[in-house]
């Protein structure tokens, strides 16, 4: 014979089952939901913009060497003034005299720590980072350049913002 339980018998054992949880399954649900939140949000850093000093763990002022280091071997088509890493992560460097003084964004996962990165809206931007300054790009029609400013190893940087149809399209951090 089987034993269907009533609706007031479920309810009974969940309600027991919530009282009687012991504080290691509490704790391994809650590392367990930490854990995803954590991957849903950028937090590594190879998937950081750190306005006015870095993107993915290359700082402005590094060497083609500490490049390498930080994200191997660059694709074909590199030279001594650039080093390119599109294809695999959306990331163009620009060096004058051996170092970093442009690293520019075009696609990817790396965002800001407020979430900020390529597709994210003007109005996220301008929420973001409001002391960003934002005019007419002169690149085209209908194109925003807003303009975040700071410095860095005593040296005045900025991080540019390019903006076309309301989407944030381009990332540059580079020295002023």
């Amino acid at each position: 014979m089987i034993h269907h339980r009533t609706a007031s018998e479920e309810d009974s054992m969940v309600r027991t089952n919530r009282s009687t949880a012991s504080p290691l399954r509490l704790g391994l649900s809650a590392a367990v939901g930490a854990a995803l939140v954590a991957a849903a949000v950028p937090a590594a850093a190879d998937a950081t913009i750190v306005p006015g000093r870095s993107v993915a763990g290359v700082k402005l002022d590094a060497t083609a060497a500490q490049v390498q280091k930080r994200l191997g071997k660059p694709e074909r088509g590199s030279t001594v003034f650039n080093m390119r890493y599109i294809r695999k992560r959306g990331i163009g460097l620009y060096l004058i005299g051996g170092k970093v003084f442009r690293i520019q964004v075009v696609r990817g996962r790396e965002a800001t720590r407020k979430r900020i990165r390529i597709g994210s809206t003007r109005r996220a931007l301008t929420r973001a980072y409001p002391r960003a300054r934002c005019k007419a790009a002169v690149t085209g029609k209908g194109v925003v350049e807003c303009t975040l400013r700071s410095r860095f190893k005593k040296r005045p940087t900025e991080t540019v913002f390019l903006v076309r149809k309301n989407r944030v399209r381009q990332i540059s951090v580079q020295f002023a």
